[in-house]
């Protein structure tokens, strides 16, 4: 299996619930992580929504790029 404390990997994915990755599991045929629950915010917007949804298709139009 890939040794995933040397590299920096980013997941942008759909869920139902936000949260932090603490460790990864090895030993399984597939990617496997321990977790950690973030709860939701209090409220939204469709201005915080419409900068999330500007700063994800940023981030998946060039991973790699962090220059800005």
């Amino acid at each position: 299996m890939h040794d995933l404390t040397a590299t920096l990997s980013h997941v942008v994915c759909q869920g139902v619930q936000r949260m932090r990755v603490l460790d990864f599991i090895p030993g399984t045929p597939f990617l496997t992580a321990r977790a950690l629950e973030i709860p939701e915010p209090a409220s939204s917007s469709p201005e915080i929504e419409a900068r999330l949804l500007k700063e994800l298709r940023r981030l998946s139009i060039d991973p790699l790029d962090r220059t800005g």
